[in-house]
């Protein structure tokens, strides 16, 4: 954007640089120039403006202050303002002076000269002047009767304050406004709060309570430990070692599982020999029926007459009774298992 397009949006086509823009006269001396350029700059400046405005009303704020730049760049500039003295023509070497860094650079330096930087220095003056001053006692009892006597709340909200300021506010402050009936009387709160941290930095986990405890009373043993006699401690040693071997041989009375295992070790061994023996003389039972079964076959089948000592001759059977035999034994077998 042009020189001539950014005064013309904000003052006209036939503004003036002196007295439309700056409010000078045209012999203006620089110190003149530049006193008017910063008054006008505060007026105009986007950060300065009223929130009250109107959008329009910004955007026009906005080109003027653009315009104000403008016309300092050039009358500040000894050749610039003489050849605009002399034609009224504008000074354009770039589509926007306002953004130059000769005007950024000024721009800097008149801020740093109405906002010096803040030092450390510069804070612990402060704080030797507003330490027990007109100005501190006004904010303590603000916040005083704003929180109702909390001085941790007050802690937070007056200007350079720490917690071991409370007692003084008390003593200087804060009693003698209530002796007079300044403020209010919060006389518990002030007592609850004035030997206290704020509540945020009382925060701990349940486990580190735990651990504290747990090193106060280990503190606490060992002081007592200190006061015992020798002979005392020795014999407490012997007492608390038999009580241990003891608890040991509890403890491996108390474990039937290992022992459980042995047990159905042995169980398990004693059952087989059981089966085992069962076994035998089931099997000399069913020889002894098998026998008596055949000697009966030999007495029916072979004459009607049975030896003593002697096995029955003669008479075989034949395949097919044999079978159904056999298979009459199968399922006698089958109903006992």
């Amino acid at each position: 954007m042009s020189a001539a397009t950014i005064l013309a949006e904000a003052y006209g086509e036939s503004a003036n640089l002196y007295t439309d823009v700056l409010n000078v006269s045209s012999d203006a001396t620089p110190s003149q120039l530049r006193k008017a350029y910063y008054k006008l700059c505060l007026k105009y400046h986007p950060d300065k403006l009223s929130p009250n405005l109107t959008n329009d009303q910004k955007e026009l704020a906005k080109k003027k202050f653009q315009a104000i730049s403008l016309a300092y760049t050039i009358l500040s500039d000894e050749e610039k303002r003489k050849e605009y003295d002399e034609t009224g023509d504008l000074y354009d070497d770039d589509e926007d002076l306002s953004s130059r860094k000769e005007g950024m650079k000024q721009w800097t330096d008149y801020f740093d000269a109405v906002f010096p930087k803040v030092t450390t220095a510069d804070i612990d003056a402060f704080e030797v002047k507003y330490k027990c001053s007109d100005e501190e006692e006004e904010d303590v009892l603000k916040y005083y009767a704003q929180f109702k006597g909390d001085l941790n709340k007050m802690v937070e909200c007056v200007m350079l304050s720490s917690d071991a300021d409370k007692e003084r506010w008390v003593k200087d402050y804060i009693n003698p406004a209530i002796e007079k009936g300044d403020v209010e009387d919060y006389k518990d709160m002030i007592k609850k709060t004035v030997g206290s941290v704020p509540s945020k930095n009382k925060k701990t986990t349940k486990g580190s309570g735990k651990k504290k405890v747990d090193e106060a009373e280990l503190d606490d043993s060992e002081e007592d430990d200190d006061d015992v006699p020798m002979a005392q401690v020795v014999n407490d040693e012997e007492e608390s070692s038999k009580e241990t071997s003891t608890s040991k041989k509890k403890a491996s009375k108390a474990a039937p599982k290992k022992k459980t295992k042995t047990t159905k070790k042995k169980g398990s061994s004693e059952d087989d020999l059981i089966d085992q023996i069962r076994g035998n003389a089931l099997a000399r039972n069913r020889q002894d029926g098998f026998d008596s079964l055949m000697a009966g076959l030999e007495e029916r089948y072979g004459g009607g007459k049975k030896k003593k000592g002697k096995k029955a001759s003669g008479g075989d059977i034949d395949d097919a009774e044999f079978e159904r035999i056999q298979a009459d034994m199968m399922k006698k077998k089958k109903s006992r298992k």
